[in-house]
């Protein structure tokens, strides 16, 4: 089983119209291009279809992806809706959040705080510190807080103790 490349680049377009009202149009362009081809066909598109509807676009993303070439494999009693948390501290100075779902029992402490000094939790800090940023192109740098939660908990449901960046 591997990860293996798209053959296209997804191009998202997101409009308004007259009253407001959004909508989104998705195509694809082959994935041999460069990003700054995909960005010059894109505006172009997007020209276009402004000229032709009188919408109104709003944005844009392009991306591409990977896709698995069998049948992925998770552990049974792995549930998505629940959460490893992790909160940066930006360049800006600002925080931002990234998550991925539930981790191993063994890598969450008691009071819902994840064990960061394990290798396993450590080499996935590691990834995101200094190469992934926020939305607004901000490079994360320090991590400041990590819990365990749940999307189908508010946050007074969450665990009051969690625990400081170990």
């Amino acid at each position: 089983m591997a990860l293996t490349a798209k053959p296209t680049l997804a191009v998202t377009i997101e409009y308004i119209d007259g009253s407001g009202s959004p909508g989104r149009s998705t195509g694809h362009l082959p994935a041999t291009l460069t990003l700054a081809e995909a960005i010059t066909k894109t505006d172009a598109l997007c020209a276009a279809i402004q000229a032709a509807s009188d919408c109104g676009v709003v944005s844009y993303s392009i991306s591409t992806g990977k896709v698995e070439t069998g049948t992925p494999s998770a552990n049974s009693m792995s549930r998505v809706e629940h959460k490893a948390a992790f909160t940066f501290r930006t360049a800006a100075g600002k925080s931002a959040q990234f998550s991925f779902p539930e981790p191993n029992a063994s890598l969450v402490h008691p009071s819902g705080g994840l064990i960061t000094t394990d290798p396993l939790m450590a080499a996935v800090v590691t990834a995101l510190a200094g190469d992934f940023c926020d939305s607004n192109g901000s490079l994360l740098t320090v991590l400041i807080a990590d819990e365990e939660i749940s999307e189908r908990t508010s946050v007074k449901q969450r665990t009051s103790d969690t625990s400081p960046a170990t």
